[in-house]
């Protein structure tokens, strides 16, 4: 593959992304959760990685990963994507926020949001979110 056509599926592959990080955030808060922080990463230390929403319900601390996928349920589930490398790095990030922000003894989770949208117009046709998808620390 050339770069042209790499650069060019990058930009693609991120403006779908942020179309699903957005329909997430307005998603969550529908469900009546409260949105902490967006594409967090750590302060200080070597940089962990990133944690797509960080987001509050009730007294519980959620960690959202969100996956979006061009095409319709049924095809690949985003979640597949969620790999034990991916969990084990938002683990540590998600440990992190939890140490800078003093809350470590707080209740918290993991959940995803996966979303789908059409090929062309990006329109949203179906969201889904998977709470504690893992189990912490």
């Amino acid at each position: 593959m050339n770069l042209l056509r790499r650069l060019f599926l990058n930009q693609k592959n991120l403006s779908v992304g942020q179309i699903g990080e957005n329909h997430a955030c307005v998603f969550l808060k529908k469900k009546k959760y409260k949105i902490l922080a967006r594409n967090y990463s750590n302060v200080s230390g070597r940089r962990l990685g990133e944690i797509d929403i960080v987001a509050k319900d009730c007294d519980v601390i959620v960690f959202v990963e969100v996956k979006t996928r061009v095409g319709f349920p049924g095809d690949i589930l985003p979640q597949e994507n969620i790999t034990r490398g991916k969990m084990q790095k938002v683990e540590r990030i998600a440990r992190a926020y939890l140490r800078e922000k003093g809350l470590l003894g707080v209740p918290h989770r993991f959940d995803a949001v996966c979303v789908w949208c059409r090929p062309v117009s990006h329109e949203i046709v179906h969201t889904e979110h998977v709470e504690s998808i893992f189990f912490d620390f």
